[in-house]
């Protein structure tokens, strides 16, 4: 009898709700299925990223986050922002 490996499977659907990541990632884009290559590459290269992806159900509190410039998740937004410039 084989034993199957308990790995956390990505959900279905992700939202990255980052800075725009020009022939990557535009803002909001929802991904099915798992994450293109580039934007794994950038998530590797940008750590904070990973906090700016979402499921469905938490956009709508990511967003009213990204809105408040207090909030924990907007500095999140803004550091990737910056530690990206030049990137896209």
């Amino acid at each position: 009898m084989s034993k199957k490996q308990n790995t956390p499977a990505e959900p279905e659907t992700l939202i990255y709700c980052g800075p725009s990541l020009r022939g990557i990632a535009p803002q909001y884009t929802a991904f099915t299925g798992g994450l293109p290559e580039e934007l794994r590459v950038q998530c590797g290269k940008t750590p904070a990223l990973r906090a700016l992806l979402v499921t469905p159900d938490k956009l709508a509190e990511t967003r009213a986050a990204l809105r408040d410039p207090d909030s924990a998740l907007s500095t999140i937004f803004d550091r990737a922002a910056a530690d990206m410039k030049g990137v896209g």
